[in-house]
């Protein structure tokens, strides 16, 4: 919103402006050096309808029509009591900015401007909650002195600080848990802001923070969802724009584009199990999801959660080696395993178990093999090389060594199996060993902390207003 700067001193209307509900005073004659030359496409005149003034209001819009033919003109003259009808004029304010967009292709309603003039306080307060919700331009004319003010303590320049306070102290309160990673929390707040206040920057962020929590939750559909509610409403991208700056709509397609990716393959109506766990690029986004999460779990003190998350990319990505492979760990068969790479396996994981062969070869014909047998048969059937030596080396041995320790370290943990829990420390150690050890090792990618991954960095607000 601005006050003030919306009319030159010329008395011309920004061209960016293309229409204008104007409130006219009981003398409209006041504002007609400052807008009867201007041209634009559409015009809501809004008056008081009373004997004394009725005769000058109509001859002021007759003249303004013959001198605009060409623009889509609405009247709309008050009910007796304006006081007494603020629902009744909230409702109209809404339809008009509707028809100007519906009519006055092209625009947005960043291109309108409420220029007010008249004096009922109740018709101000519409004119300026309507704005401030469906993100016009605003601006005040002092019909006493013929120029924009913003001095005056009856001036509606005070509204907006009214408004804000309205909705305190949650507005405050919801940044800050925002911009300290607490999303479901401040998704409450921003709400409860929006309730009091009724500033759409608010709603918002509200969607915004609801769509953050679904995510660190790995709820793609439902993030998603929040996020598709935001961007269908303009005046909700519009107030990010004014709080976040103008990259906020390239950093939300950039979300849109992941989550959309991230459903189609790990949604409710996610693919075939195998083929997804083939595709690079399906793994490569759940990897980066299940990461951040993880590293956003540390931030906030949360290392079970962090380290439960890291495991799974241990996991998923021992699938994905196995499922390139056409190798189903829940659905394992040795006997399909070609001859030379079954008795690698069967030697090499007796060697690691200290076990004999006979039983090793009996405990694979189950039909489903866990997470470190997973990566035995990749490593020890199929990932030749990808640790530097040959698959059934000591390096591989002692590789699988290192992964049954993370795995032991996922079982300590209270919401799991253990009782001794797991510390910051080794949350934080096994995360780095995951993002080099095995993200980068064996797929090739970087893992990011959410604020540096492209895609999933948290809008930063430069303004709370």
């Amino acid at each position: 919103m601005t006050e003030g700067s919306d009319l030159s001193s010329a008395g011309f209307i920004d061209q960016s402006v293309h229409g204008a509900i104007i409130y006219l005073p009981y003398d409209p004659e006041s504002l007609t050096e400052k807008i009867s030359q201007t041209r634009l496409k559409f015009a809501c005149f809004i008056y008081e309808d009373q004997d004394s003034t009725r005769a000058k209001i109509n001859r002021y819009i007759a003249g303004y029509m013959q001198e605009n033919p060409s623009a889509y003109i609405e009247n709309v003259p008050l009910p007796d009591n304006p006081a007494d009808s603020f629902e009744w004029l909230y409702s109209k304010l809404n339809w008009v900015v509707d028809y100007f967009l519906e009519k006055v292709k092209n625009s947005n309603t960043s291109n309108m401007l409420f220029i007010v003039g008249g004096s009922e306080v109740p018709v101000i307060v519409a004119l300026y909650t309507v704005s401030l919700q469906r993100n016009t331009r605003f601006t005040y004319f002092n019909t006493r002195t013929r120029t924009l003010e913003k001095q005056s303590s009856t001036d509606p320049s005070i509204l907006p600080s009214l408004f804000k306070a309205k909705g305190e102290p949650y507005r405050t309160s919801a940044f800050t848990k925002f911009k300290e990673g607490y999303y479901g929390a401040a998704y409450h707040d921003f709400i409860e802001a929006w309730n009091q206040a009724g500033d759409k920057g608010m709603y918002a962020m509200a969607l915004l923070s609801s769509c953050y929590e679904y995510l660190d939750k790995l709820a793609y559909a439902k993030a998603l969802e929040q996020l598709r509610e935001l961007l269908k409403d303009e005046n909700c991208v519009m107030r990010l724009t004014d709080m976040c700056g103008s990259g906020v709509r390239n950093q939300l397609a950039r979300l849109n584009e992941f989550l959309e990716i991230a459903c189609s393959h790990f949604g409710v109506q996610g693919g075939e199990e195998i083929k997804v766990l083939a595709d690079l690029k399906a793994v490569e986004i759940f990897v980066r999801s299940l990461y951040s999460s993880a590293m956003r779990r540390i931030k906030v003190h949360e290392p079970e959660q962090a380290v439960l998350l890291l495991y799974r990319i241990v996991e998923v990505v021992a699938q994905h080696l196995l499922a390139a492979e056409s190798v189903n760990p829940s659905e394992f068969d040795l006997g399909k395993i070609e001859n030379t790479k079954r008795e690698a396996l069967v030697r090499g994981l007796s060697k690691f178990y200290h076990e004999n062969e006979e039983k090793i070869a009996a405990t694979l014909s189950r039909g489903r093999i866990g997470a470190l047998d997973s990566w035995a048969v990749s490593l020890l059937c199929f990932a030749k090389g990808k640790l530097g030596d040959a698959a059934d080396s000591e390096t591989s041995i002692r590789f699988l060594g290192k992964i049954r320790e993370m795995i032991e370290l996922r079982n300590r943990c209270y919401l799991e199996h253990g009782i001794n829990g797991v510390t910051m420390a080794q949350a934080e150690r096994f995360a780095e060993w995951t993002k080099h050890a095995i993200v980068r090792t064996f797929l090739g990618i970087e893992v990011k902390k959410a604020e540096d991954d492209p895609d999933l960095k948290p809008i930063e607000v430069s303004s709370v207003a």
